[in-house]
C-alpha cells in the first residue's frame, strides 16, 4: 500500500503534539524549578492605642453572635416587611428536611424496578397427586 509522504510526515506531526499535550497535562507529577521568591504578606501593627475618623469601632467577642433581628439595624421598614412575610411564607426547616428524605425514599423505590432481582422462595404443602 502505498502512503503519501506528505500524510506521513503529518501523521507524526500530530503524534508529537498530542505526546506533547498529554505531557504538559502531566506537569505536575514531574518536579518544577520556581525561581520566584516566596510570597509573604505584609504585617501591619496598628496599637490599640490608635482611633482614626471614621465612624467604625473595635469588634467585641460577642459581635460575632448572629443576632435574631439583624435587619432591624438597618431601620428599613421594606426589608422588615419583606423579612416578616418571608418568615410567615417560609416552613420549618424540619419539615423541608423530612419531605426531602420522603421524596429520595419514594424516587428510590421507583428506580428500584429498574433493578434486577433475586430473590429465594421455601413453601410447603401436603396436597397430594392422585394416581388414576
Amino acid at each position: 500500500m502505498y502512503t503519501r509522504p506528505d500524510m506521513t510526515r503529518r501523521a507524526w506531526l500530530v503524534c508529537w503534539v498530542l505526546l506533547a499535550l498529554t505531557l504538559t497535562a502531566c506537569s505536575d507529577m514531574f518536579p518544577t524549578l520556581d525561581l520566584s521568591p516566596a510570597y509573604q504578606p505584609p504585617e501591619y501593627v496598628v496599637p490599640a492605642s490608635w482611633h482614626g475618623e471614621s465612624p467604625f469601632v473595635e469588634a467585641k467577642p460577642s459581635d460575632a453572635e448572629l443576632r435574631p433581628d439583624w435587619w432591624k439595624l438597618y431601620d428599613d421598614p421594606v426589608l422588615t416587611t419583606l423579612i416578616e412575610q418571608a418568615m410567615v411564607a417560609n416552613p420549618d426547616l424540619e419539615a423541608t428536611a423530612e419531605r426531602f428524605v420522603q421524596a429520595r425514599d419514594m424516587m428510590m423505590k421507583a428506580r428500584s424496578q429498574y433493578l434486577p432481582r433475586l430473590g429465594l422462595g421455601f413453601g410447603a404443602s401436603d396436597n397430594r397427586a392422585s394416581i388414576k
